[in-house]
């Protein structure tokens, strides 16, 4: 991104800041918004700014993101244009149960629960307390049957730990000093505890943690068909560097390892898909 473009962003973001700081100006500003995301996406879109979120109500579903600006190249099937990330080794299909192992405030949850249907069942694992409640607001305001999310953070093993409490809720991880006390909970012990004897696909993207959830992943390796780890070498940091671990430990579970290493985003070399078909 050129410094121009950067500038430009920055000054936008300023302007909607200041737009909205007025709360008259909320429902204008809406109603602008609602105009460029229809068009762009050729379906209708309302949206609304409320306190502290942007509300996007499709005919499919309502999607919430809380940020200040919003988002106008978002699409219903894709709220966050990581599809072609995610799904790129596999995409799942009607009747799957799916894993999604930081779920977040339920971003691919979106795209994940419309892919299984009403007989699939996608269970959305997030740690961090506000995090968590905003993904059940997601789910509940939607009227999610098949999504069950579960406040936890998958671990080696399960304890009590802590995570940190960042600004921006994606960089949260259990490495940095945490003020968050939550639930850790190893992947082995949940599919015990619920007797789970499949599971066709995992996304699992937990800020570094990976390296820790893989240890605690014995008895649900030979469940899995398909999964996609999010590594965090491009973090620069040590804790983060875990694509090499992670690798070696896809192979010894039988999965056959992909990667897109030329693709020019940053982090998406260090994807890593293992799949048994």
């Amino acid at each position: 991104m050129t410094v121009r473009a950067r500038l430009n962003g920055h000054l936008l973001r300023g302007l909607i800041k200041k737009i909205l700081s007025q709360p008259r100006m909320a429902i204008p500003a809406g109603l602008a918004v609602t105009m460029i995301i229809s068009f762009r996406n050729r379906k209708l879109c309302t949206v609304r700014h409320r306190s502290g979120w942007w509300e996007y109500r499709w005919r499919d579903g309502l999607f919430i993101d809380f940020a200040e600006d919003p988002k106008l190249f978002i699409r219903p099937e894709d709220p966050t244009g990581q599809c072609d990330v995610f799904f790129w080794e596999y995409e799942p299909k009607s009747n799957d149960i799916v894993l999604d192992i930081g779920a977040g405030f339920g971003e691919e949850v979106f795209a994940l629960r419309t892919r299984v249907g009403p007989s699939g069942k996608v269970f959305g694992f997030e740690a961090h307390p506000a995090t968590f409640e905003r993904l059940t607001s997601l789910c509940k305001l939607n009227g999610w049957g098949n999504v069950e999310a579960i406040q936890a953070a998958v671990v080696d093993r399960s304890k009590r730990m802590c995570v940190s409490d960042n600004d921006d809720y994606q960089t949260n991880n259990v490495f940095s000093p945490g003020v968050c006390e939550v639930e850790g909970i190893a992947l082995d012990d949940f599919i015990a505890q619920r007797g789970i004897a499949h599971i066709d696909y995992v996304k699992m993207n937990i800020e570094g943690a990976e390296r820790l959830a893989i240890q605690g992943m014995e008895e649900a390796a030979r469940i899995i068909d398909h999964i996609c780890i999010s590594c965090h070498d491009f973090l620069g940091t040590e804790w983060g560097a875990t694509s090499e671990q992670v690798h070696v430990w896809l192979e010894s579970k039988g999965f056959r390892v992909l990667s897109r290493p030329d693709d020019p985003r940053p982090w998406v070399p260090f994807y890593l898909y293992g799949s048994k078909s």
